[in-house]
């Protein structure tokens, strides 16, 4: 069971970058979660994927809620970040696994490790390793993940 969840969270992604190329937008935040997949470009716009065509299209899915939805953060400055291995120096060694509660990975913040929560993910730093929601899975601007998102 685990293997399919790996299996499809790898399928996910290779689809979500493929549509990225495909689509010459640069999106800064990803959300998804059971409802769907949000993502919102450069310039504001909201973009949701389509399964049946495999690519991200113009306008929002109903009920799915985005980072600027969870929080109410200035992301004005995201363009003048640092790259997450030179600005992420809070170096946490060792995976992050909470089954009642929600993991956010700061913007100084680097996990070395799986993380796992039974509710929200919020990625706004750097995981080296595969993150696992019950919920959703937020990655910011300034997130970056290096691994399997399922």
């Amino acid at each position: 069971m685990r293997r399919l969840f790996i299996i499809l969270g790898v399928i996910l992604m290779a689809t979500l970058v493929m549509a990225q190329d495909s689509s010459k937008q640069r999106f800064v935040r990803i959300t998804h979660s059971t409802e769907g997949t949000v993502a919102i470009d450069s310039a504001g716009g909201v973009w949701h994927y389509d399964a049946g065509s495999g690519e991200f299209v113009s306008g929002e899915l109903a009920d799915v809620k985005t980072l600027s939805d969870q929080t109410d953060e200035d992301t004005s400055g995201e363009e003048l970040m640092l790259p997450a291995d030179i600005r992420c120096t809070d170096v946490h060694e060792g995976d992050i696994s909470r089954l009642f509660s929600e993991v956010v990975v700061e913007v100084d913040e680097r996990v070395t490790g799986a993380v796992f929560s039974g509710r929200d993910v919020i990625i706004k730093g750097l995981v080296d390793g595969d993150v696992v929601s019950l919920r959703t899975v937020t990655v910011a601007g300034t997130g970056e993940v290096r691994g399997n998102i399922i």
